[in-house]
This record gives C-alpha cells, sequence and structure tokens, in this order.
C-alpha cells in the first residue's frame, strides 16, 4: 500500500489529460491512479481514500457532473484534498449553480507540468 503523501487520483473522462497528468505526476516521484469515469472514481476513492494526497478531478463528467462527484468523495473521506480542473476558467465555473463549496484548489485545462506539481504541492490533507 502506498503512503499517505505518495499517491494521486486523476479523473478525466479523455485519455490524452490521464496520460499526460500520469507522466508530469509519477516524474515527480508520485504514484498515480486513474479513473476515466466517475462510477470508475468512486470505486478507486473508496478503496484507497486513506492514503491519496488529493485528487485531481475534471468538472465535466459525463455520468456524473464533478459537483456531484466531489460531494460522494467528501463523504467518503472529507480530509483528501480535491483539486477541479476544466478548459473553463474559474470564474466561469463559479458562475454555475452547482459549482461545489470546498474545492481546495483549480486548475484551468490545458495546463503546464509546474503549475501541477505546484498545485498539486500546495495541498494539504483537510482538517475539517
Amino acid at each position: 500500500m502506498a503512503e499517505a503523501s505518495k499517491t494521486y487520483l486523476v479523473v478525466d473522462d479523455q485519455v490524452m489529460i490521464l496520460e499526460l497528468a500520469r507522466e508530469i505526476i509519477s516524474r515527480d516521484g508520485y504514484e498515480v491512479l486513474l479513473a476515466r469515469s466517475a462510477n470508475e472514481a468512486l470505486a478507486l476513492f473508496q478503496k484507497h481514500a486513506s492514503e491519496l494526497s488529493g485528487v485531481l478531478l475534471d468538472f465535466s463528467m459525463p455520468d456524473m457532473d464533478g459537483a456531484a462527484l466531489f460531494i460522494e468523495m467528501r463523504k467518503i473521506n472529507p480530509q483528501v484534498p480535491v483539486i477541479l480542473t476544466s478548459g473553463f476558467s474559474e470564474t466561469e465555473l463559479r458562475s454555475q449553480s452547482n459549482f461545489p463549496e470546498g474545492v481546495d484548489g483549480y486548475l484551468q485545462k490545458p495546463f503546464l507540468s509546474e503549475e501541477l506539481l505546484a498545485k498539486l504541492r500546495d495541498c494539504r490533507p483537510r482538517t475539517e
């Protein structure tokens, strides 16, 4: 089992984004779990919630939007930091009625590897 400070879950329905994120994060010495759907993400989150350092979560998923998935993840383990990603700006997303309260960060796609790693390094387990 991986240590709490060594594993990230990346959730996105685009394979290219998953592979890019895996390459960037693993090159920095972390384990990476990948999920292409909300159901897959929930299963992985449930199984690995105690060892996750954070989640990189796409806001627009086909089977469940990122807001609903975020809420389900918080029910399982509210301490795991979650960073939302989207092609839309943070301002555009926050103007939507379903933008979830309590996310730990936001990263607009496409992102640079330095931006992604900086966001992940800023993630700290929640204490609420």
